[in-house]
C-alpha cells in the first residue's frame, strides 16, 4: 500500500525521508495525472454565493470566515472538502476568534459580558449552539486573544487595563486565572497546550516566560522572534524570525532552556501552524511558499502556491489546512513519515491519516 504524497519535480528527493503532503482543490475533483500515488489538484477560483452546495448529512470538517461575521461550513466528501450554507454567530456578537482545529470560537459580546465560548458541532443539520457560553471572570473586549496551537488554551490580554488572563480547558470547562503582572506590552504572546508555561515578546524587545502561572523571568533568545508556537502536547517552543530567515525550536521542559535546534533557514516565515501529529506548517504569506516541517526528525519540503497567501485555517482533524490565495482555496493534508516511506501510527502518539491505496 503506497502513502499518497504530493508529486515533486525532482525525483533526488526521497519521499521515505519527508513530511508526506497531499494537496485537494476546494469543489472541484482531484485530477490524477501519474502514477497512482502522485495527485494534482486543479485550482477553483473563490466560490460565489449561489456555487455553495448544501450537503446534508456530512459531518462539520470546518469553517471559512465571511464578510462580517458569519462563517460558511466546509464538509469533507469525497477526495476533497465542499461547501456548505452560511452560519451566523449568536446574537450581539461583536467580535468572533476562530480557534485552531474550530472546535469553537470565542465571542465578544457588544455588552460588557466576558468573552464567551460559542461551541461548533460536527453535524451540517445542526451546525452551531444558538448560544454562546460566558468564561467567568474573563476579559470583556481583549485586544489580543491568542490560542495555543490545537487550541485548547488561550491568552487574552487588555492593554487599557494591563491585564493578561490565561483561559484553561476548552471548550467544555473553560475557566479565566490572572497570569501575573507582565512588566510591559506584548508584541507576541505563546501559550503551551497545557497551559503550563507562557512566553511574551514585549514591546521593548525582551522575551519573557512563566511557568505555572508563576512570576516572568527573562528567556535568552538569539534575534527578534516574528512568530512563537509551541509545539503541540510539549513545551519545546517555534521561534521563527524574518530578519534572520529561520525557523528554530528551543526546549523549555524545564526552568533550564535547552539548546535551540535550528529547523529550517534563509525562508522567511510568516505565519506557522502546527498539526495535531507535531508537524509544523510554515507560510511565506508574501510569496506563498509553504514548507512542512517535521520537529522530530527535521526534514523539510517545500510547496509553493498561487501566489500571496491570505489565511491560514487549520481544520478539526488537525491535519487539514486550508489555504486562501488569489486563485482561491486549496486544501492541504499533512502526515508524518517513516523510512520505509508508511505513515507511521505511532509518530507523535497518533494516527496518520494520509490516504492509502
Amino acid at each position: 500500500m503506497k502513502t499518497l504524497c504530493l508529486l515533486l519535480s525532482s525525483a533526488a528527493i526521497l519521499i521515505s525521508q519527508q513530511p508526506l503532503v497531499v494537496i485537494h482543490s476546494l469543489n472541484e475533483p482531484v485530477q490524477q495525472i501519474g502514477p497512482r500515488d502522485s495527485l494534482e489538484a486543479v485550482k477553483t477560483p473563490h466560490p460565489r454565493n449561489d456555487r455553495l452546495t448544501v450537503v446534508a448529512g456530512l459531518p462539520i470538517a470546518g469553517y471559512i470566515p465571511g464578510n462580517g461575521k458569519t462563517l460558511t461550513s466546509v464538509a469533507m466528501a469525497g477526495l476533497g472538502p465542499v461547501l456548505c450554507g452560511a452560519v451566523a454567530p449568536p446574537p450581539a456578537t461583536a467580535r468572533l476568534y476562530l480557534s485552531p482545529r474550530q472546535m469553537y470560537a470565542l465571542v465578544e459580546s457588544s455588552l460588557d459580558s466576558p468573552i464567551a465560548v460559542w461551541a461548533m458541532h460536527v453535524s451540517a443539520i445542526a451546525a452551531l449552539a444558538k448560544e454562546a457560553v460566558a468564561i467567568d471572570g474573563a476579559l470583556a473586549h481583549p485586544d489580543m486573544v491568542i490560542f495555543s496551537a490545537l487550541g485548547h488554551s488561550a491568552l487574552l490580554y487588555s492593554a487599557a487595563l494591563g491585564k493578561l488572563q490565561l483561559v484553561r480547558s476548552i471548550p467544555s470547562n473553560a475557566y479565566a486565572t490572572e497570569m501575573p503582572s507582565i512588566g510591559g506590552s506584548p508584541l507576541l504572546l505563546a501559550v503551551s497546550e497545557d497551559a503550563a508555561v507562557v512566553v511574551a515578546l514585549l514591546t521593548d524587545g525582551r522575551v519573557v516566560s512563566s511557568r505555572n502561572s508563576g512570576p516572568w523571568k527573562p528567556l535568552d533568545v538569539a534575534g527578534t522572534p516574528s512568530t512563537l508556537l509551541f509545539v503541540p502536547h510539549t513545551h519545546d517552543l517555534i521561534i521563527s524570525d524574518v530578519t534572520d530567515m529561520t525557523v528554530s525550536v528551543l526546549p523549555l521542559s524545564s526552568e533550564v532552556a535547552g539548546p535551540v535546534r535550528l529547523l529550517l533557514q534563509n525562508k522567511r516565515v510568516d505565519k506557522v501552524a502546527a498539526s495535531k501529529t507535531g508537524e509544523l506548517l510554515a507560510a511565506n504569506m508574501g510569496t506563498g511558499e509553504l514548507s512542512v516541517i517535521s520537529v522530530k526528525t527535521g526534514v523539510s519540503i517545500s510547496q509553493d502556491q498561487p501566489g500571496p497567501i491570505h489565511d491560514l485555517l487549520e481544520f478539526r482533524d488537525g491535519l487539514t489546512f486550508l489555504v486562501s490565495t488569489d486563485k482561491g482555496w486549496s486544501a492541504l493534508k499533512i502526515a508524518a513519515a517513516t523510512g520505509d516511506g508508511n505513515a507511521n501510527p505511532d509518530s507523535y502518539g497518533a494516527p496518520s491519516t494520509a490516504t492509502a491505496r
